[in-house]
């Protein structure tokens, strides 16, 4: 469960109307929160469900994250979701079937329960 609180008077009451450019941020960071309500959360992937009706595990959930990594020489570690319906839309997305699955944002951050939460 989860809820947003928009703060409207840093949002909107101090201008003097409601710009385009504004009313972008606003919904690109409701759709952001949004996500991480819906379960878009490195921590919650444990809590996913199996979707694939030819898996033996079928609605079962999965049982390790399906998080990825690959480290690039000098650069940060890159972490790609995995799990088979990420990696079977990622492929045809791009047209590429050598993706291991989908990049997750690579993220500088102390904080684990960050790291692998964002696209």
């Amino acid at each position: 469960m989860g809820r947003i609180i928009f703060n409207t008077a840093n949002l909107i009451d101090k201008q003097t109307s409601l710009t385009n450019v504004l009313f972008q941020s606003i919904t690109s960071t409701a759709l952001h929160e949004t996500m991480h309500i819906l379960g878009f959360d490195s921590s919650l992937y444990t809590k996913w469900l199996i979707s694939d009706e030819s898996s033996p595990n079928f609605g079962k959930f999965y049982t390790n994250p399906r998080v990825s990594s690959t480290v690039n020489g000098n650069r940060s570690t890159t972490y790609f979701l995995t799990t088979p319906a990420v990696t079977a839309w990622a492929r045809s997305f791009f047209n590429c079937i050598s993706l291991i699955g989908m990049p997750l944002e690579n993220q500088d951050s102390n904080d684990s329960a960050l790291v692998g939460s964002h696209w």
